[in-house]
C-alpha cells in the first residue's frame, strides 16, 4: 500500500463525480466535458482551501501578515482559476475518456475505512519526512522545525502541482502554446505558495503548529 495525501470531497463534489461515472458508465449521450470542467474546477478550489489556507487558519489572529496571505491565496485562487478556463476547451465525448481515467486511476482513492479522498501519491521519504517532522513538532519542538516545516509543505505543494496540473494536463488534446502557458503558470502558482509558506510558518507558535500539523496529519493515508 502507498502513501497518499489527500482530502475528504465536498458532499457537492462527491455527488458530482459520482454522477460523471454513473454517466459514462451507462454511455450517456450528456456532455462528459461539462462535468470534467466542473470537477476540475471544485478539486482545484477544495485542495487550495487544505494546502494553504487551513494553514493560514491556524496563524495567529493577531498576526500582521494574516491579512496579506489571505489576499495571496485568493491570488493563487484567481490564477488556478484562469489556468483551468484556458486549458479546458469542448471536447468530444471520447476523448474526455481519458481524463476520467485519469481521475479514477489516480485522484480519487479510498482509505482504509473506505471514505473517498481526493489526493496524490507520496513518495515514501516525503511521507517519511513529515511524520518525522510532524512527531518533533509535537514534542514541542516547533520552533526547531520551521525550516524543515517550510521545506516538507513546498514539497508537498510541488508534488501537488506535479500532479494535478502537469500530469493531468497530459491528458488534455493542448496546443504547444498551451502546455508552455501550463509551465508557466506552475512556475508562478510554486512562486506564490513558497512565498506564502515562508512568510506564514515562521510567524507561528506552538499552539499553531501543533494544530496545523495535527490537521494535515489526518490527510495523509493508505490507499
Amino acid at each position: 500500500m502507498s502513501y497518499y495525501f489527500g482530502f475528504v470531497p465536498s458532499q457537492m463534489l462527491s455527488d458530482t463525480i459520482k454522477h460523471a461515472y454513473a454517466l459514462i458508465e451507462n454511455n450517456s449521450d450528456e456532455r462528459y466535458d461539462l462535468y470534467r470542467d466542473k470537477i476540475t474546477h471544485m478539486v482545484s478550489k477544495e485542495l487550495l482551501d487544505v494546502m494553504l489556507v487551513k494553514l493560514i487558519e491556524a496563524m495567529p489572529n493577531e498576526s500582521e501578515r494574516k491579512t496579506h496571505l489571505i489576499k495571496l491565496s485568493h491570488t493563487i485562487e484567481t490564477t488556478s482559476d484562469k489556468v483551468i478556463d484556458t486549458i479546458l476547451t469542448p471536447t468530444d465525448n471520447a476523448d474526455v475518456l481519458v481524463s476520467f481515467d485519469f481521475f479514477d486511476k489516480n485522484v480519487v482513492k479510498h482509505d482504509e475505512t473506505g471514505q473517498m479522498r481526493i489526493g496524490f501519491p507520496l513518495s515514501d521519504e516525503l511521507a517519511g519526512e513529515i511524520f518525522a517532522c510532524f512527531a518533533n513538532v509535537h514534542q514541542g519542538n516547533g520552533k526547531d522545525e520551521n525550516a524543515r516545516l517550510a521545506k516538507v509543505f513546498s514539497e508537498l505543494s510541488n508534488a501537488c502541482l506535479q500532479h494535478f496540473l502537469l500530469d493531468f494536463t497530459k491528458t488534455l488534446p493542448l496546443n504547444r502554446l498551451k502546455r508552455g502557458a501550463i509551465s508557466l503558470a506552475d512556475g508562478v502558482l510554486k512562486k506564490g505558495i513558497s512565498l506564502a509558506l515562508n512568510r506564514l510558518i515562521p510567524q507561528m507558535p506552538q499552539e499553531s503548529l501543533e494544530r496545523f500539523t495535527k490537521y494535515y496529519q489526518s490527510q495523509i493515508f493508505k490507499a
